[in-house]
């Protein structure tokens, strides 16, 4: 089964948050490739999509890394 990585895009797409799977805060960043980076150092070689999401939170796009 693979890992979920919900990135959610805020501030006029200026402001970039990572959720991990099993955590209960986000991560800031400045670029959404930035926290998809971040994300696939965490992956150790599984399979992952991240998950990414808009202002309102409705799902625009899923990726698999």
């Amino acid at each position: 089964m693979s890992a979920e990585f919900h990135i959610f895009a805020l501030e006029g797409y200026s402001l970039f948050e990572l959720e991990m799977p099993g955590e209960d805060c986000r991560i800031a960043f400045s670029s959404l490739f930035e926290a998809a980076r971040h994300v696939r150092t965490h992956l150790d070689g599984k399979d992952g999509t991240a998950v990414i999401h808009d202002l309102a939170s409705n799902l625009l796009n899923r990726i698999p890394l």
